[in-house]
Protein backbone atom coordinates (compact mmCIF):
# COMPACT_ATOMS: atom_id res chain seq x y z
CA UNK A 1 0.00 0.00 0.00
CA UNK A 2 2.72 2.11 1.06
CA UNK A 3 4.65 1.57 -1.96
CA UNK A 4 1.71 2.14 -4.16
CA UNK A 5 1.09 6.10 -2.20
CA UNK A 6 5.48 6.53 -3.36
CA UNK A 7 4.93 5.48 -6.66
CA UNK A 8 1.38 7.76 -7.08
CA UNK A 9 2.87 10.50 -5.90
CA UNK A 10 5.79 10.24 -7.51
CA UNK A 11 3.60 10.08 -11.06
CA UNK A 12 1.65 12.50 -9.97
CA UNK A 13 4.46 15.42 -8.85
CA UNK A 14 7.38 14.68 -10.77
CA UNK A 15 6.70 14.12 -14.04
CA UNK A 16 9.01 16.20 -15.19
CA UNK A 17 11.69 14.94 -13.26
CA UNK A 18 10.71 11.46 -14.97
CA UNK A 19 10.66 12.83 -18.58
CA UNK A 20 14.17 14.15 -17.68
CA UNK A 21 15.52 10.31 -16.51
CA UNK A 22 14.08 9.05 -19.81
CA UNK A 23 15.33 11.63 -22.05
CA UNK A 24 19.29 10.92 -20.77
CA UNK A 25 18.02 7.35 -21.02
CA UNK A 26 17.39 7.81 -24.34
CA UNK A 27 20.23 9.79 -25.67
CA UNK A 28 22.79 7.47 -24.07
CA UNK A 29 21.98 4.91 -26.41
CA UNK A 30 22.73 7.16 -29.29
CA UNK A 31 26.47 8.16 -28.46
CA UNK A 32 29.01 9.38 -29.14
CA UNK A 33 26.92 10.93 -32.45
CA UNK A 34 24.59 12.49 -29.26
CA UNK A 35 27.49 14.41 -27.46
CA UNK A 36 29.08 15.79 -30.74
CA UNK A 37 25.52 17.43 -31.36
CA UNK A 38 24.46 18.29 -27.76
CA UNK A 39 27.83 18.73 -25.26
CA UNK A 40 28.73 22.59 -23.84
CA UNK A 41 31.56 23.36 -26.65
CA UNK A 42 33.39 26.65 -25.91
CA UNK A 43 34.22 27.41 -29.56
CA UNK A 44 30.45 25.98 -30.71
CA UNK A 45 28.76 28.13 -28.56
CA UNK A 46 30.60 31.14 -29.81
CA UNK A 47 29.55 30.04 -33.05
CA UNK A 48 26.30 30.58 -32.87
CA UNK A 49 25.06 26.87 -31.23
CA UNK A 50 23.74 28.44 -28.23
CA UNK A 51 21.77 25.62 -27.17
CA UNK A 52 24.91 23.99 -25.51
CA UNK A 53 24.67 26.49 -22.96
CA UNK A 54 21.24 23.92 -22.12
CA UNK A 55 21.78 20.66 -23.17
CA UNK A 56 25.54 19.65 -22.40
CA UNK A 57 23.83 18.73 -19.11
CA UNK A 58 21.79 15.91 -21.06
CA UNK A 59 24.51 13.62 -22.54
CA UNK A 60 27.44 12.15 -20.67
CA UNK A 61 31.07 10.28 -20.40
CA UNK A 62 29.51 7.11 -20.72
CA UNK A 63 26.76 4.93 -19.11
CA UNK A 64 28.19 4.63 -15.93
CA UNK A 65 28.05 8.41 -15.97
CA UNK A 66 24.76 8.46 -16.92
CA UNK A 67 23.43 5.60 -14.31
CA UNK A 68 25.28 7.91 -11.42
CA UNK A 69 23.49 11.05 -12.50
CA UNK A 70 20.06 9.62 -13.48
CA UNK A 71 20.86 8.08 -9.51
CA UNK A 72 21.07 11.91 -7.83
CA UNK A 73 18.08 12.58 -9.89
CA UNK A 74 16.15 9.44 -9.17
CA UNK A 75 17.26 10.13 -5.28
CA UNK A 76 16.20 14.03 -5.23
CA UNK A 77 12.30 12.71 -6.66
CA UNK A 78 11.93 10.16 -4.05
CA UNK A 79 12.79 12.84 -1.17
CA UNK A 80 11.38 15.64 -2.16
CA UNK A 81 8.43 13.73 -3.79
CA UNK A 82 5.69 15.97 -2.14
CA UNK A 83 7.22 19.25 -3.04
CA UNK A 84 7.40 18.79 -6.71
CA UNK A 85 5.73 20.64 -9.21
CA UNK A 86 6.59 21.00 -13.21
CA UNK A 87 6.26 24.63 -13.25
CA UNK A 88 8.59 25.22 -10.73
CA UNK A 89 11.38 22.05 -10.90
CA UNK A 90 11.85 22.62 -14.48
CA UNK A 91 12.14 26.12 -14.25
CA UNK A 92 14.74 25.56 -11.34
CA UNK A 93 16.74 23.01 -13.23
CA UNK A 94 16.61 25.20 -16.44
CA UNK A 95 18.20 28.08 -14.47
CA UNK A 96 21.11 25.74 -13.18
CA UNK A 97 22.17 24.07 -17.03
CA UNK A 98 22.45 28.01 -17.77
CA UNK A 99 23.71 28.88 -14.71
CA UNK A 100 26.85 26.14 -14.78
CA UNK A 101 27.51 26.65 -18.28
CA UNK A 102 27.87 30.04 -18.04
CA UNK A 103 29.83 29.90 -15.00
CA UNK A 104 32.03 27.09 -16.97
CA UNK A 105 32.25 29.24 -19.86
CA UNK A 106 33.52 32.87 -18.11
CA UNK A 107 35.28 31.60 -15.33
CA UNK A 108 36.73 28.46 -16.32
CA UNK A 109 38.07 29.30 -19.66
CA UNK A 110 40.63 26.35 -19.77
CA UNK A 111 37.50 23.95 -20.06
CA UNK A 112 36.88 23.82 -23.73
CA UNK A 113 33.78 21.36 -23.19
CA UNK A 114 31.71 19.84 -21.09
CA UNK A 115 29.28 17.06 -20.19
CA UNK A 116 26.83 15.71 -17.26
CA UNK A 117 24.31 16.44 -15.31
CA UNK A 118 26.30 16.70 -11.76
CA UNK A 119 26.54 20.27 -11.86
CA UNK A 120 23.03 20.93 -12.00
CA UNK A 121 21.76 18.35 -9.60
CA UNK A 122 24.26 20.06 -7.12
CA UNK A 123 22.27 23.39 -8.23
CA UNK A 124 18.91 21.46 -7.65
CA UNK A 125 19.35 19.96 -4.81
CA UNK A 126 20.57 22.76 -3.31
CA UNK A 127 17.15 24.53 -4.67
CA UNK A 128 15.22 22.37 -2.88
CA UNK A 129 16.76 21.96 0.17
CA UNK A 130 16.93 26.02 0.91
CA UNK A 131 12.86 26.06 -0.45
CA UNK A 132 12.01 23.96 1.95
CA UNK A 133 14.23 25.46 4.96
CA UNK A 134 10.77 26.28 7.33
CA UNK A 135 9.90 22.34 6.73
CA UNK A 136 12.79 21.59 9.01
CA UNK A 137 15.78 23.82 9.35
CA UNK A 138 18.38 22.17 11.20
CA UNK A 139 18.33 19.27 8.36
CA UNK A 140 18.19 22.31 5.79
CA UNK A 141 21.03 23.58 7.69
CA UNK A 142 22.90 20.32 7.99
CA UNK A 143 22.57 19.10 4.47
CA UNK A 144 23.87 22.52 3.24
CA UNK A 145 26.78 21.81 5.38
CA UNK A 146 27.50 18.79 4.10
CA UNK A 147 27.44 19.45 0.71
CA UNK A 148 29.27 23.17 0.76
CA UNK A 149 31.75 20.99 2.55
CA UNK A 150 32.21 19.05 -0.50
CA UNK A 151 32.35 21.28 -2.88
CA UNK A 152 34.73 23.33 -0.84
CA UNK A 153 37.20 20.33 -0.71
CA UNK A 154 37.06 19.20 -4.23
CA UNK A 155 38.49 22.84 -5.21
CA UNK A 156 41.39 22.27 -2.12
CA UNK A 157 44.98 20.51 -2.86
CA UNK A 158 43.84 17.51 -0.74
CA UNK A 159 40.55 16.44 -2.88
CA UNK A 160 41.62 13.16 -4.80
CA UNK A 161 38.82 12.51 -8.09
CA UNK A 162 41.05 9.72 -9.71
CA UNK A 163 38.78 7.17 -8.49
CA UNK A 164 35.77 8.72 -9.61
CA UNK A 165 37.14 9.67 -12.82
CA UNK A 166 38.37 6.26 -13.66
CA UNK A 167 34.74 5.56 -12.80
CA UNK A 168 32.86 8.05 -15.05
CA UNK A 169 35.79 7.32 -17.84
CA UNK A 170 37.33 11.22 -17.63
CA UNK A 171 37.93 13.78 -15.37
CA UNK A 172 35.45 15.41 -12.93
CA UNK A 173 34.47 19.06 -13.49
CA UNK A 174 34.57 19.98 -10.08
CA UNK A 175 34.30 23.46 -11.36
CA UNK A 176 30.33 22.63 -12.51
CA UNK A 177 29.66 21.15 -9.18
CA UNK A 178 30.72 24.87 -7.61
CA UNK A 179 28.92 26.90 -10.39
CA UNK A 180 25.70 24.86 -9.70
CA UNK A 181 25.75 25.16 -5.77
CA UNK A 182 26.13 28.83 -6.31
CA UNK A 183 22.98 28.99 -8.85
CA UNK A 184 20.78 26.61 -6.92
CA UNK A 185 21.73 28.49 -3.43
CA UNK A 186 20.12 32.02 -5.28
CA UNK A 187 17.12 30.14 -6.99
CA UNK A 188 15.79 28.45 -4.07
CA UNK A 189 16.53 31.80 -1.76
CA UNK A 190 14.41 33.48 -4.46
CA UNK A 191 11.90 31.15 -3.91
CA UNK A 192 12.05 30.76 0.06
CA UNK A 193 11.65 34.43 0.58
CA UNK A 194 10.16 36.00 -2.51
CA UNK A 195 7.89 33.05 -4.64
CA UNK A 196 6.61 30.83 -1.52
CA UNK A 197 3.11 31.52 -0.18
CA UNK A 198 4.62 32.48 3.21
CA UNK A 199 6.52 35.28 2.02
CA UNK A 200 3.14 36.95 0.96
CA UNK A 201 1.67 37.06 3.69
CA UNK A 202 1.41 39.84 6.76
Amino acid sequence: MKTALLLSTIWRTGKFNLGLFLIILILATLEPNASKLLRFDRHAVEAGEWWRLFSGHLVHLGWAHTLLNLTGLGLITLIFQRELSFKNDSLALFICFVGTTVGIYYLSPTMDWYVGLSGSLHGYLIYYLVKGYRISPPTTILALIVIGGKVIWEHTPLADTSSSALLIGGAVAVDSHLYGSIVGLITGLVSLFYLSPESHQN
